[in-house]
C-alpha cells in the first residue's frame, strides 16, 4: 500500500522555501532540494501531518495552508500544498536536512539551486519537479502556426536588432526571419501565457544527411517575460520533441561566451561545452567575443 505524505510550497515575496536532503541512500532523493514536510502518521490528515512536520523540521507554525493537488504512484501518495512564509529565513531553525534557501522561479525552472551552507549548486527532487511543473503550468507549448508568426516576431524582433545572441544580420527583415525561423526549420515551437506568445524555439538537422541525426536549436524569450524559467521550459520540450522526431542529440553551435542566463540555462538542463571559439562572435557593443559549442546525447538525463 502507497505511504502517504504531505509536503508545503511555502511562498515569501516570489521566492519559495526548498530543504536540501541529507547525503544518506537509505532516503528518498539523498542530497536533493525538496520541499518540507513528511510522512502522514496513523490517524492523521494530511494537513494536520504536515503541521506537525514544520514544527518538527524548522521550529515554524504555519498560519495558513492550502491543498493544492495530489499524486500517486506505486510507492507514495503526496499531499501537496501551498502557503505563505510568513518569517524571514533567518527566523527558521533547521533541524532536518542539510541546508534551506528561498528559491526564485528562474532557479527552480533551471532545475538546479545553489546551497549557501554547501557552496554548490544541487538538483531538484523528483517531489519538487512535480510541483514547480504546476506552479508553471499556466505556459503552454504549442506548434508554432503561421496565426502565431505576429506574436513570435514581436518575441525575436528585439532579440536580432541587439546583435548579442543572434548571429544573423540585426536589420534582419520580418519575412527573412519567418523564413529562418517558421519555413526552414523541421519544426518550430511558441510559449503561449494564454494568448500572448511568451517565447519560441526551432528544430532543424545540425547537418546534412550523414549528420541529420544530431538537432539543432534556437530559441527565443519575450524581454517581459524574462526570470520565469520560460527558456529552461523550452529547452526541456525541446529536447523531448527532439527524440521524438528521431535525433540522436542536441547541439549549439555557437552560443555567446556573454549570454551568462543562456549558458546557466544549459548547464541545468545537461548541455556541456566542447569547444570554445575564439572571438567566433562580433557582438554589436563589445566587438569580437568567444563562442562556445555546446552538446547533449538525447536520453541522458
Amino acid at each position: 500500500m502507497p505511504v502517504e505524505v504531505a509536503l508545503a510550497l511555502l511562498e515569501r515575496e516570489g521566492s519559495w522555501l526548498l530543504q536540501l536532503r541529507d547525503d544518506l541512500a537509505t532516503i528518498v532523493a539523498p542530497g536533493c532540494w525538496g520541499l518540507f514536510g513528511g510522512h502522514l502518521d496513523p490517524g492523521e490528515t494530511p494537513e494536520l501531518a504536515l503541521r506537525r512536520e514544520l514544527v518538527e523540521e524548522i521550529d515554524w507554525q504555519a498560519e495558513e495552508l492550502s491543498s493544492w493537488f495530489s499524486h500517486t504512484n506505486l510507492q507514495r501518495v503526496i499531499h501537496f500544498f501551498r502557503g505563505p512564509l510568513t518569517v524571514p529565513l533567518e527566523a527558521l531553525r533547521l533541524q532536518e536536512g542539510q541546508d534551506l534557501a528561498l528559491a526564485s522561479r528562474q532557479e527552480l525552472a533551471c532545475g538546479q539551486v545553489w546551497s549557501p551552507k554547501l557552496q554548490e549548486f544541487r538538483p531538484l527532487a523528483p517531489s519538487l519537479q512535480r510541483a514547480v511543473g504546476a506552479l508553471f503550468s499556466s505556459i503552454e507549448i504549442r506548434p508554432l502556426g503561421p496565426h502565431h508568426w505576429p506574436g513570435a516576431w514581436s518575441v525575436l524582433e528585439p532579440i536580432f536588432r541587439a546583435g548579442a545572441t543572434f548571429p544573423h544580420d540585426p536589420a534582419i527583415s520580418e519575412a527573412e526571419a519567418r523564413r529562418v525561423w517558421l519555413e526552414e526549420p523541421q519544426a518550430a515551437y511558441v510559449a503561449l501565457d494564454g494568448a500572448q506568445v511568451v517565447g519560441t524555439y526551432y528544430l532543424k538537422p545540425n547537418a546534412p544527411t550523414l549528420g541529420a541525426h544530431v538537432a539543432n536549436g534556437g530559441y527565443g524569450v519575450a524581454e517581459a517575460a524574462r526570470g520565469r524559467g520560460i527558456g529552461s521550459l523550452l529547452c526541456r520540450h525541446s529536447q523531448q520533441e527532439a527524440q521524438r522526431l528521431g535525433f540522436r542529440a542536441l547541439q549549439f553551435n555557437l552560443v555567446v561566451s556573454t549570454n551568462e542566463a543562456g549558458l546557466h540555462c544549459w548547464h541545468a538542463n545537461g548541455f556541456h561545452i566542447i569547444g570554445t571559439l575564439p572571438g567566433a562572435f562580433r557582438h554589436q557593443l563589445l566587438g569580437p567575443v568567444d563562442a562556445h559549442v555546446l552538446f547533449k546525447q538525447l536520453g541522458s538525463g
